[in-house]
């Protein structure tokens, strides 16, 4: 009982910092889209 409690505190946290990391991913996607866009213009 214990550790399922423990495991599913574990899994959310997983799933924030996915998300976060998914955040991350996305921002320097466009920023290097940016980048390139500009460099070739």
């Amino acid at each position: 009982m214990h550790y399922r409690v423990s495991h599913s505190k574990n899994k959310t946290r997983l799933l924030q910092r996915g998300k976060k990391n998914m955040r991350t991913k996305f921002k320097l996607m466009n920023y290097t889209l940016l980048k390139t866009s500009v460099n070739s213009t």
